[in-house]
């Protein structure tokens, strides 16, 4: 539902609410007929205005809590950025370790397979050579 018709909805709402009070003034009112129709003409009078103040009020919440989602969600990201950095460096921390361990293993690995295949052909030599 967009903005506009929630506004129109609560208006309608309020309306509403304000016409089911005057009926029920009006039917169970101990006052004169006459002195309860100028009663309502007074009321109605002010009518325009109250709804132009509770519009007014309304929006000025709608302005404070958008600027309350706004803020909060900033502060959110800014956070959620910080830690998703901190995050990243961490990983790259580990990332460059295990990098390093795993460049000592092949290392490792190669010299030992340059060893074994230098000693078995230095065997096979041998054994060629008797």
């Amino acid at each position: 539902m967009s903005g506009e018709n929630k506004e129109k909805s609560l208006l309608a709402g309020l309306l509403l609410g304000l016409v089911s009070g005057a009926i029920f003034t009006l039917l169970y009112t101990p006052k004169k007929g006459s002195e309860v129709r100028e009663e309502l003409l007074s009321k109605a009078d002010e009518l325009p205005d109250e709804v132009n103040k509770l519009l007014a009020d309304i929006k000025d919440l709608y302005k404070k809590s958008s600027a309350l989602v706004i803020e909060t969600g900033k502060e959110k990201y800014g956070k959620l950025k910080a830690v998703s950095e901190e995050t990243a460096n961490k990983l790259k921390i580990v990332g460059e370790h295990q990098y390093d361990k795993l460049k000592t293993a092949l290392s490792v690995a190669d010299k030992t397979i340059k060893e074994k295949v230098f000693t078995t052909n230095q065997q096979e030599s041998k054994k060629e050579d008797a």
